[in-house]
């Protein structure tokens, strides 16, 4: 009998790739496992023994301008507008490039990191389980305030 094929998809930030790496790892005893992420971070994940495949080649400027920006975005509504609209063109390519790679070569289960909504919606119309995983139990809403992937904004003691 044959093993599951696993896909795990992370964005090619390495606090979300580096969790996924882990959880690769541990379902490797029992799956054949793929990271899917972007091509400048394939040699860290196979670094790490697992097989992994490139996603939004050419698109490495792009990624790091909207995760290292070259001037602070804060709270500014036309970086922040700029910034969404970059991740939505990326988010647009990543959706068409998963539905040909699964059209070619269809996991048993697909595991995406909470950040990449596409991977559900090319998922489930072709019958793909799958499920979403969280980097930590930290970015989860709690009565004291805002999750830490807000920065850890405290909320406004003013009207």
């Amino acid at each position: 009998m044959s093993r599951p094929r696993v896909d795990l998809i992370a964005p090619p930030f390495r606090g979300h790739l580096h969790p996924m790496i882990g959880l690769g790892r541990a379902l490797a005893d029992v799956a054949d496992v793929r990271v899917l992420t972007g091509t400048a971070l394939v040699p860290e994940i196979t670094a790490s023994g697992l097989p992994a495949r490139g996603l939004l080649a050419g698109a490495e400027a792009t990624i790091a301008a909207i995760a290292d920006p070259p001037r602070r975005v804060g709270a500014n509504p036309l970086r922040l507008a700029a910034q969404f609209r970059a991740t939505l063109d990326l988010l647009e390519r990543m959706q068409a490039e998963l539905n040909a790679l699964w059209a070619a070569e269809r996991p048993t289960l697909v595991i995406a990191d909470s950040v990449l909504p596409v991977a559900g919606a090319v998922a489930q119309p072709r019958g793909l389980p799958w499920w979403t995983s969280t980097v930590s139990p930290c970015v989860i809403e709690s009565r004291n305030g805002p999750p830490a992937y807000l920065g850890g904004w405290a909320p406004r003691a003013d009207a």
